[in-house]
């Protein structure tokens, strides 16, 4: 985010609020982000989410805040109760304000650094401290009436008390005041004659307007259209703007000086909390946002009971967040699902037709612990999830022919790779691997592998067409279904059930008329 040359000089006023994020004294800074070229997040559709989500904000520079990794449980409880508070009341509509002012404060800004006219550059910096001001002493109002109940937004109101209080913003307000009321007071005459212009003290020469006003009175029909625009000073002065302005400083000097001598004390006003603030609560105002439009297609939301040790999962209603926009805009149905592992069970077995959903299920459970994660709401209609510390994934994107170490040795040793980075907190998704080689080695590769992962305790994903891999003691089988009525039809309900690709085919073949019973009528004589 672009910050001025006030912004850069701006001092912390309190240490008391630190972040609406972070719920320690570290923060972002020292915490380790992720380098946005992980595999998951093109894999699960994490980058396409997170731009959906911030797209419309991209003044605040907001994806390094979803890249960066919770601290932990402790901090997603912290996000969850800021949540909570802006979904109730009108704190959230407070905060959009204040952060419209912010806005307003940054263009008065960055227009200040473009101008060459001192005293339009001095205008413009006392309109950047009156729209703070205002912003600040707004918040604090608002604050005090909504009274938030989380720590984090209970912090922040402390923090705008304290600077509200401060001898140096009420100086700050006060000479902002003094000095707009004094030059909002200043009046002169203008006289144009051909390529001449008259610059003169004002001396209670009549207002014509209200005369013109009286006299077209008896004309008015009814309530008119305002086409009044809100005046905003050009980048720059011409050379007659600029001498008629030095006339008028001319006439008021002691306003101007004041102007002058405002612009020249009040440096270094910003608190470098707030501006820290006014970035991050656009993580929260810019994810609300995205939840708004798909909870008013119907969609639910809920907060996930997250836990650092507990694997057993369980999840209802859940979707892919990056599919459902595109589904709404086409008016098409979105199939939600269900999550479920108890106990020892660590493993998700997918098996089912191709184009059955089995490939979005799996995105859609890394989706559901990513954003769970950093302390998110997720799609559902109630959740548990283990916090995990990592998603290593490897989905099939085709063969690379530049290349030439083949699919196969490719695969292994990408897949290579996760197993050496897998742990007990880990969650590992793997999609349609090894469907380059043949069934006996695919069924031996997936054995081992799987069982490297259950070794670690690891939680896992694993799509696949081998039923034979649902057998693991850890595993759970869940296949994607089709009508029964019409094996050809994909209902893309992935449903907990032992996998029976026979079944499947049964169907279809009776479908087609390519049963045992079918073939052998046609063929007996």
């Amino acid at each position: 985010m672009a910050v001025g040359r006030h912004f850069l000089q701006a001092e912390t006023s309190s240490a008391q609020f630190v972040s609406i994020l972070f719920d320690d004294d570290v923060g972002q800074a020292m915490r380790p982000s992720l380098s946005g070229r992980e595999p998951f997040l093109d894999d699960l559709h994490i980058h396409r989410i997170i731009s959906d989500i911030t797209e419309s904000r991209s003044q605040y520079n907001l994806e390094p805040l979803f890249l960066t990794p919770s601290s932990g449980t402790l901090e997603v409880e912290f996000r969850h109760q800021a949540f909570h508070d802006l979904q109730r009341g009108m704190l959230r509509s407070t905060i959009e304000a204040f952060a419209a002012q912010m806005v307003t404060m940054r263009e008065h800004e960055a227009l200040s650094a473009q101008l060459k006219d001192g005293y339009q550059r001095d205008a413009v910096t006392l309109a950047t401290a009156s729209s703070y001001v205002d912003a600040v002493a707004g918040l604090d109002h608002l604050l005090r009436k909504e009274l938030p109940v989380s720590s984090g937004f209970c912090s922040l109101a402390e923090h705008v008390r304290t600077i509200t209080a401060s001898a140096a913003f009420c100086q700050l307000a006060a000479d902002a005041q003094r000095v707009q009321s004094a030059l909002g007071a200043i009046r002169y005459c203008l006289r144009i004659h051909g390529r001449r212009v008259h610059v003169s003290p004002y001396r209670d020469e009549p207002d014509y307007s209200q005369e013109i006003t009286e006299t077209f009175r008896r004309f008015r029909q009814g309530s008119a259209k305002d086409y009044r625009l809100n005046y905003r000073p050009a980048i720059d002065f011409n050379h007659v703007e600029a001498m008629v302005l030095e006339r008028v400083a001319a006439f008021h000097p002691e306003e101007f000086a004041d102007l002058k001598n405002f612009c020249q004390v009040h440096t270094g006003y910003v608190d470098q909390a707030l501006l820290r603030f006014d970035r991050e609560v656009q993580f929260y105002l810019a994810y609300l946002a995205h939840m708004d439009h798909l909870q008013e297609a119907g969609l639910p939301f809920c907060y996930p009971e997250v836990s650092p040790s507990s694997k057993e999962t369980w999840v209802e209603n859940a979707y892919d967040m990056a599919l459902a926009p595109t589904l709404i805009k086409q008016g098409r149905n979105i199939v939600p699902n269900d999550v479920m592992l108890t106990g020892t069970e660590r493993i998700l077995l997918v098996t089912g037709p191709n184009q059955g959903g089995k490939t979005t299920f799996a995105r859609m459970v890394g989706q559901l612990h990513f954003f769970a994660s950093i302390g998110c709401p997720i799609p559902g209609t109630t959740a548990r999830l283990f916090q995990t510390n990592r998603i290593l994934t490897h989905f099939e994107h085709g063969e690379n022919l530049s290349d030439l170490r083949g699919k196969l040795k490719d695969d292994l040793i990408k897949v290579r790779d996760i197993l050496d980075a897998s742990d007990s907190g880990s969650l590992v998704i793997l999609n349609e691997t090894f469907s380059s080689t043949g069934l006996h080695d695919a069924l031996e590769l997936g054995r081992k592998i799987l069982g490297s992962l259950a070794g670690k305790d690891t939680l896992t994903v694993y799509v696949s067409f081998l039923d034979e891999l649902a057998s693991l003691p850890t595993a759970v089988s869940m296949e994607s279904t089709v009508r029964p009525d019409d094996p050809a039809t994909r209902t893309f309900k992935v449903v907990r059930k032992p996998a029976d690709g026979r079944v499947y085919a049964k169907v279809l073949a009776e479908k087609y008329g390519l049963s045992y019973t079918q073939l052998k009528k046609m063929l007996t004589p």
